[in-house]
């Protein structure tokens, strides 16, 4: 699957800066905490957070 530029800086800044729950807002996959989900995010979607 590929994202635009947008998107992705949209998803990345979403991750970020955002209190949202803990799934993946991809694929669903629910995490323990934050970092177990930035991890999956960046391990499995290719999407990673600096």
């Amino acid at each position: 699957m590929s994202y635009s530029v947008t998107s992705r800086t949209a998803l990345i800044n979403h991750i970020r800066y955002t209190n949202h729950p803990l799934h993946c807002m991809i694929c669903k996959k629910k995490s323990s905490n934050y970092n177990a989900l930035l991890d999956h995010i960046c391990k499995k979607h290719n999407i990673c957070i600096s």
